[in-house]
Formats: structure tokens, sequence, C-alpha cells
């Protein structure tokens, strides 16, 4: 079973970045997510922070203990297709984080333009130095914009 097999079974899930998930336990009536979910070397990892053991989880889920592990496929092109479909979901999940990392910084960056432009005279800048600096601040208020209108 691949993580996102896993996370598509679970309610309420949060991706806490860098392949580390939070739901909420299929085991005990959970207002909270309390199960930590990640993406082992040989499969899916997973612990109750309520104390719910392993069995009781994969017993709610419909799944067994075994389904868990990347070679629990007794056939052999299944257990490649298996891994081969892990290596991609890791792939992505990299790509998705190097992304959020970019962004993140980008973010910073545009905030650090922004504020410290404020109080700035401009009277003896020349006519490209004004240029350059109002595109780098319209650049980095569209990235702010931006960001402020995804959360809302």
């Amino acid at each position: 079973m691949t993580i996102t097999d896993f996370l598509s079974r679970l309610e309420v899930v949060k991706d806490r970045g860098d392949g580390r998930y939070s739901a909420r336990c299929p085991a005990h009536q959970d207002q909270d997510p309390s199960l930590s979910v990640r993406d082992g070397e040989k499969g899916v990892l997973l612990h109750c922070w309520a104390g719910c053991d392993l069995s009781a989880i994969a017993n709610k889920l419909g799944i067994e203990i075994k389904d868990l592990f990347h070679n629990s496929q007794p056939d052999p092109r299944q257990r490649r297709e298996a891994i081969q479909r892990r290596a991609k979901e890791r792939a992505a999940q990299r790509a998705v984080d190097k992304a959020k990392g970019r962004n993140t910084d980008l973010l910073k960056h545009a905030e650090y333009l922004v504020q410290s432009a404020r109080g700035m005279t401009i009277d003896t800048w020349t006519s490209a130095q004004l240029d350059k600096r109002l595109n780098c601040l319209a650049d980095a208020y569209a990235v702010l914009w931006g960001e402020h209108h995804e959360q809302h």
C-alpha cells in the first residue's frame, strides 16, 4: 500500500511537509488529528498520540498490518510495481516540498522589500533607480497580494 492509498482512507488529513501527515485516528473518537503518518523506507509508518495500537487502527480501516509494508505483495511483479509507484510518489512529494520552500523564500524576500521601502526618500534617485526599485516593489506586492488571496 502506498501512502496515498493509506491517506485516502483517513479523515481530516493535514500535510505537515517533508512527507509527514496528521489525521484523525479511526480507532477512537478523535476531535483533533492525533494520528501521525509518514512514508518510511519499508512502508507506511503511523503513530496515534492518544495511544491506539496499530492493530486497532488497521482493523478500523479494514486492512491488515502487512498491507502497510511496500513489499507485502506476494507476486514479484506486483511488488516491483508497488515500489515504482512509491518512488514516483516520493519524487512528486519532494518536488512539492521544494516548491513550497521556494515560495516561502520568495514571500520572505517580498515582505522584506516592501518593509524596507517604507520611509525612504526618493528625491535623490535617478529615473533609472526609481524605475528599478518601483518594479521590484511592484513584483513583491504582486507576490504578497497573491498569497493573501490564496489564504482567503
